[in-house]
């Protein structure tokens, strides 16, 4: 009876350890396998839109000498941005400042009141950029004696981004490709595609503040737009197919 409950156990175990191995066998037959891959596309393009932040510093013995001074040389300014069909909504205040103005001298004594600085700034969106040198001409010959940034960039991305996303994706297949190639596989399905970035240019400033006398004397101001990239990245995950 010893000899024959060994026997039964013994032949359970086997039994048992044979189900085992058949079942890992098969979850290592049905189970896939994947391949994650970070693909970056870019495009490069000659930007077409232009924001100009001008305005004019005044000066004078009161704040309101200095103000009404400088109403009128802004008026004048704002009306060069008409005349250059530039749309009222693409046109915004960017600063406004008054500040008095102190005489500290060389001596000890307290400073003393010397008048009133009044600032005034506007940013205008300008999209036809071969209108942009004489608008800088006009602006300054109107009364504008600070230009404080030019920035260039795009009226609408959308189809540049596009553009860029499609090149991350085919960046991310050619990566998932060379791979696969290396494990003797070849690239399934895609199982999941994320967007982890989309880099707009960085904003390139071209920044000019002197004195207006020299920039009236100075001609038409050149303009050099050059070029701006565009960056998007996919993380995207695929089958792997023996």
């Amino acid at each position: 009876m010893f000899l024959l409950s060994i026997g039964k156990l013994t032949q359970a175990s086997l039994l048992g350890l044979l189900i085992i191995t058949v079942s890992t066998v098969t979850m290592a037959e049905t189970e896939n396998r994947f391949i994650t891959v970070t693909g970056e596309g870019e495009v490069s393009a000659v930007p077409d839109t232009a924001w100009v932040t001008s305005g004019v510093n005044t000066q004078a013995s009161t704040a309101a000498k200095a103000l009404s001074d400088n109403n009128k040389l802004m008026q004048e300014m704002l009306e060069v941005f008409s005349d250059a069909d530039i749309d009222e909504k693409h046109i915004q205040t960017a600063g406004f400042n008054i500040h008095p103005i102190y005489d500290y001298g060389a001596n000890p004594n307290p400073p003393r009141l010397n008048g009133y600085q009044v600032s005034n700034s506007i940013t205008a969106k300008l999209t036809d950029l071969d209108k942009l040198g004489e608008l800088l001409d006009d602006i300054v010959n109107a009364g504008s004696n600070q230009v404080s940034g030019i920035q260039f960039g795009f009226n609408n991305d959308e189809e540049l981004l596009d553009q860029a996303r499609q090149n991350a994706m085919a960046n991310a297949m050619k990566k998932a490709r060379l791979y696969a190639k290396a494990v003797d596989a070849e690239v399934g399905d895609v199982v999941s595609i994320s967007e982890t970035g989309a880099i707009l240019p960085a904003p390139v400033f071209r920044h000019a503040e002197m004195a207006q006398s020299k920039i009236m004397d100075s001609g038409s101001v050149p303009v050099m737009k050059g070029e701006q990239e565009l960056i998007a990245t996919v993380t995207v995950v695929y089958e792997l197919d023996n």
